[in-house]
Protein backbone atom coordinates (compact mmCIF):
# COMPACT_ATOMS: atom_id res chain seq x y z
CA UNK A 1 0.00 0.00 0.00
CA UNK A 2 1.10 3.29 -0.69
CA UNK A 3 -0.40 6.36 1.39
CA UNK A 4 0.55 9.83 2.33
CA UNK A 5 -1.51 12.76 4.09
CA UNK A 6 -0.89 15.99 2.35
CA UNK A 7 -1.30 19.35 4.27
CA UNK A 8 -1.13 23.25 3.13
CA UNK A 9 2.72 23.15 3.42
CA UNK A 10 3.07 20.70 0.81
CA UNK A 11 0.54 22.37 -1.69
CA UNK A 12 2.35 24.81 -4.61
CA UNK A 13 0.44 28.16 -5.31
CA UNK A 14 1.00 30.04 -8.42
CA UNK A 15 -0.79 32.82 -10.01
CA UNK A 16 -2.36 32.48 -13.65
CA UNK A 17 -4.44 34.73 -15.91
CA UNK A 18 -7.75 34.41 -14.68
CA UNK A 19 -6.41 34.15 -10.55
CA UNK A 20 -4.56 31.82 -8.51
CA UNK A 21 -3.95 28.13 -8.63
CA UNK A 22 -3.20 25.64 -5.87
CA UNK A 23 -1.88 22.28 -6.87
CA UNK A 24 -2.73 19.61 -4.71
CA UNK A 25 -0.89 16.78 -6.21
CA UNK A 26 1.22 15.97 -9.23
CA UNK A 27 1.86 12.57 -10.58
CA UNK A 28 4.02 11.15 -11.07
CA UNK A 29 5.94 13.66 -7.96
CA UNK A 30 9.09 13.98 -9.84
CA UNK A 31 7.24 15.60 -12.76
CA UNK A 32 6.03 19.63 -12.96
CA UNK A 33 3.81 21.01 -14.57
CA UNK A 34 5.63 23.60 -16.45
CA UNK A 35 7.01 20.64 -18.25
CA UNK A 36 3.93 19.29 -18.67
CA UNK A 37 5.46 15.57 -18.04
CA UNK A 38 2.97 14.99 -16.00
CA UNK A 39 0.28 11.70 -15.86
CA UNK A 40 -1.83 13.73 -13.85
CA UNK A 41 -2.31 16.77 -11.38
CA UNK A 42 -4.86 18.08 -9.25
CA UNK A 43 -5.66 21.46 -8.23
CA UNK A 44 -8.07 24.20 -6.62
CA UNK A 45 -7.99 27.32 -8.93
CA UNK A 46 -9.58 30.77 -7.92
CA UNK A 47 -11.26 32.55 -10.38
CA UNK A 48 -11.06 35.95 -9.87
CA UNK A 49 -11.99 37.93 -13.01
CA UNK A 50 -15.27 37.59 -14.48
CA UNK A 51 -14.51 36.50 -17.73
CA UNK A 52 -10.74 34.45 -18.58
CA UNK A 53 -9.30 32.07 -20.91
CA UNK A 54 -8.73 28.49 -19.74
CA UNK A 55 -4.77 27.59 -20.76
CA UNK A 56 -4.90 24.88 -23.30
CA UNK A 57 -3.54 21.59 -22.51
CA UNK A 58 -3.93 19.76 -25.75
CA UNK A 59 -2.43 15.84 -24.60
CA UNK A 60 -4.59 16.03 -21.40
CA UNK A 61 -8.25 15.51 -20.43
CA UNK A 62 -9.69 18.14 -18.02
CA UNK A 63 -12.48 17.41 -14.65
CA UNK A 64 -13.54 20.42 -13.63
CA UNK A 65 -15.51 21.11 -10.15
CA UNK A 66 -16.84 24.19 -8.96
CA UNK A 67 -16.91 24.72 -5.16
CA UNK A 68 -17.98 28.21 -4.64
CA UNK A 69 -20.51 30.12 -6.55
CA UNK A 70 -21.53 29.16 -10.43
CA UNK A 71 -19.42 29.55 -13.65
CA UNK A 72 -20.43 29.57 -17.19
CA UNK A 73 -17.87 27.57 -19.29
CA UNK A 74 -17.99 27.91 -23.14
CA UNK A 75 -16.03 25.75 -25.23
CA UNK A 76 -15.33 26.42 -28.66
CA UNK A 77 -14.95 23.42 -31.43
CA UNK A 78 -14.60 24.42 -34.90
CA UNK A 79 -17.82 24.54 -35.93
CA UNK A 80 -20.38 24.99 -32.50
CA UNK A 81 -19.58 26.40 -29.20
CA UNK A 82 -20.76 24.25 -26.29
CA UNK A 83 -22.08 25.94 -22.98
CA UNK A 84 -22.00 24.49 -19.15
CA UNK A 85 -23.53 26.03 -16.20
CA UNK A 86 -21.80 24.65 -13.35
CA UNK A 87 -23.26 25.18 -9.68
CA UNK A 88 -21.45 24.14 -6.47
CA UNK A 89 -20.13 20.47 -6.52
CA UNK A 90 -21.42 20.02 -10.59
CA UNK A 91 -19.04 18.96 -12.91
CA UNK A 92 -18.01 18.87 -16.77
CA UNK A 93 -15.32 16.64 -18.59
CA UNK A 94 -13.79 18.12 -21.46
CA UNK A 95 -10.21 18.33 -23.73
CA UNK A 96 -7.97 20.56 -22.63
CA UNK A 97 -6.89 20.92 -26.62
CA UNK A 98 -10.32 22.97 -26.82
CA UNK A 99 -10.42 26.49 -26.52
CA UNK A 100 -12.23 27.16 -23.20
CA UNK A 101 -13.61 30.23 -21.87
CA UNK A 102 -15.48 31.13 -18.16
CA UNK A 103 -17.86 33.46 -17.65
CA UNK A 104 -18.39 34.17 -13.73
CA UNK A 105 -15.80 33.96 -10.62
CA UNK A 106 -15.34 31.01 -8.82
CA UNK A 107 -13.19 28.48 -6.88
CA UNK A 108 -13.47 25.27 -8.66
CA UNK A 109 -11.51 22.07 -8.26
CA UNK A 110 -9.64 20.55 -10.84
CA UNK A 111 -7.90 17.49 -12.72
CA UNK A 112 -5.94 16.88 -15.60
CA UNK A 113 -5.09 13.49 -16.91
CA UNK A 114 -3.57 11.96 -19.96
CA UNK A 115 -5.02 9.98 -22.11
CA UNK A 116 -3.78 6.29 -20.09
CA UNK A 117 -6.32 7.01 -17.39
CA UNK A 118 -10.30 6.45 -16.96
CA UNK A 119 -10.88 9.26 -14.18
CA UNK A 120 -13.82 9.83 -11.87
CA UNK A 121 -14.50 12.51 -9.47
CA UNK A 122 -17.42 12.78 -6.95
CA UNK A 123 -18.33 14.23 -3.94
CA UNK A 124 -18.07 12.49 -0.89
CA UNK A 125 -20.71 12.23 1.86
CA UNK A 126 -20.32 10.44 5.19
CA UNK A 127 -20.34 6.63 4.86
CA UNK A 128 -17.73 4.05 3.54
CA UNK A 129 -16.18 4.04 0.09
CA UNK A 130 -14.54 0.63 -1.46
CA UNK A 131 -11.46 0.97 -2.86
CA UNK A 132 -10.11 -1.28 -5.64
CA UNK A 133 -6.44 -2.32 -5.53
CA UNK A 134 -5.53 -1.55 -8.73
CA UNK A 135 -6.63 2.55 -8.46
CA UNK A 136 -4.71 4.92 -7.12
CA UNK A 137 -7.17 7.43 -5.17
CA UNK A 138 -6.36 11.18 -3.84
CA UNK A 139 -9.14 12.78 -1.30
CA UNK A 140 -9.37 15.91 -0.77
CA UNK A 141 -10.88 17.47 2.69
CA UNK A 142 -13.47 20.08 2.63
CA UNK A 143 -14.59 19.42 6.03
CA UNK A 144 -12.92 17.62 9.17
CA UNK A 145 -14.04 14.61 9.37
CA UNK A 146 -12.74 10.61 11.18
CA UNK A 147 -11.50 8.14 8.66
CA UNK A 148 -11.12 4.75 9.56
CA UNK A 149 -8.41 3.07 7.55
CA UNK A 150 -8.23 0.18 6.11
CA UNK A 151 -6.17 -1.13 9.13
CA UNK A 152 -9.14 0.25 11.31
CA UNK A 153 -7.00 2.93 13.11
CA UNK A 154 -8.95 5.70 13.43
CA UNK A 155 -7.34 9.01 12.30
CA UNK A 156 -8.45 12.76 12.33
CA UNK A 157 -8.36 14.46 9.03
CA UNK A 158 -8.77 18.64 9.14
CA UNK A 159 -10.69 20.52 6.02
CA UNK A 160 -7.76 21.44 3.28
CA UNK A 161 -6.08 17.82 3.70
CA UNK A 162 -5.57 15.62 1.05
CA UNK A 163 -4.72 11.70 1.42
CA UNK A 164 -3.30 9.97 -1.43
CA UNK A 165 -3.72 5.97 -1.48
CA UNK A 166 -2.80 3.18 -3.47
CA UNK A 167 -2.12 -0.41 -4.60
CA UNK A 168 -5.35 -1.22 -1.48
CA UNK A 169 -8.43 -2.72 -1.87
CA UNK A 170 -11.00 -2.50 1.03
CA UNK A 171 -13.72 -0.18 2.53
CA UNK A 172 -12.94 2.89 4.56
CA UNK A 173 -15.25 4.52 6.64
CA UNK A 174 -15.86 8.56 7.15
CA UNK A 175 -17.92 10.15 9.91
CA UNK A 176 -18.52 13.85 9.00
CA UNK A 177 -18.03 16.85 11.26
CA UNK A 178 -21.37 18.93 9.94
CA UNK A 179 -24.44 18.09 9.72
CA UNK A 180 -24.80 18.19 5.94
CA UNK A 181 -22.54 15.00 5.76
CA UNK A 182 -20.41 16.46 2.69
CA UNK A 183 -16.62 15.40 3.77
CA UNK A 184 -14.71 16.11 0.35
CA UNK A 185 -13.92 14.86 -3.09
CA UNK A 186 -12.66 11.34 -3.87
CA UNK A 187 -10.69 11.16 -7.43
CA UNK A 188 -10.43 7.49 -8.80
CA UNK A 189 -7.59 6.74 -11.40
CA UNK A 190 -7.87 4.16 -13.26
CA UNK A 191 -4.61 2.87 -15.77
CA UNK A 192 -6.24 1.73 -19.14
Amino acid sequence: MTFKILTETDYQISQWSGGETKEFYIYPETSAYAKKNFDYRISSATIAVEESLFTSLPNYSRCLMVLENEVKLIHELPNEKIVCRLAPFQKTYFSGAVTTRSIGKCKDFNVMYTSDYTVSVAVINEGDVELAAENSYFFYLLNECVCSQLNNKEVVLKAGMAYVLSNESGKMKFIASTEDGIIGILCCFKRK
